[in-house]
């Protein structure tokens, strides 16, 4: 191709630049999407309390079940059945009013902060009992400690729900509430006569 050709082309797109609707711009990704895409199982995980709470409760359960096949406990122990009725079970407990209940009671369901810090409680009272069961140290009052925290954020988190209601007939949740309250002061207070018994 000759210069006067090449010359003649350069001019032609300098006065007849090319139609936008034909250009393509790419906008660089910030390091905020490229983070929040690596988050994205821990996000859907933690969009349904249902489904964080559950989730927690089966691992917990694996875990428990390994616990007793690896070290199975004497016959006076009776740290692992305490640990599976108090506070495995009621993880699912909870996760399910938590799902149900802002149905129930037309209001706003509960904050990822509310349940999740009912989870994180709950994954530090586990991690506090298998650490003392197999250190044979035995279980201490930090398992107690973190488990009356779980159960107390637990019942705040379903409280708020309740006393955000216009409902007039909340009898059923309130008797729930009020047997739920009773259950986590006697296995707390268990924990305590056990420890100390």
């Amino acid at each position: 191709m000759s210069w006067c050709r090449r010359i003649a082309i350069r001019r032609i797109h300098l006065y007849n630049p090319p139609s936008p609707r034909y250009m393509c711009i790419t906008i660089p990704s910030s390091p905020h999407v490229k983070r929040a895409r690596q988050w994205v199982f821990w996000q859907r995980l933690t969009a349904s309390p249902m489904r964080l709470l559950g989730v927690g409760a089966g691992l917990a359960f694996i875990a428990a079940l390994l616990l007793l096949h690896l070290f199975p406990p004497g016959l006076n122990n009776l740290w692992p059945s305490y640990n599976l009725l108090v506070c495995v079970i009621p993880w699912l407990l909870f996760g399910v009013l938590f799902e149900v209940a802002p149905g129930q009671l037309k209001v706003t369901p509960p904050r990822y902060t509310r349940y999740g810090l009912v989870f994180f409680a709950l994954v530090l009272s586990q991690l506090l009992f298998h650490l003392s069961s197999l250190t044979k140290a035995g279980v201490g009052i930090a398992y107690l400690l973190a488990l009356g925290l779980a159960w107390w954020l637990a019942l705040s988190t379903l409280k708020g729900l309740l006393d955000s209601s216009y409902r007039p007939d909340l009898g059923k949740l309130l008797w729930l509430y009020r047997l739920l309250q009773v259950m986590g002061l006697a296995a707390v207070a268990c924990g305590f006569f056990l420890v100390w018994g």
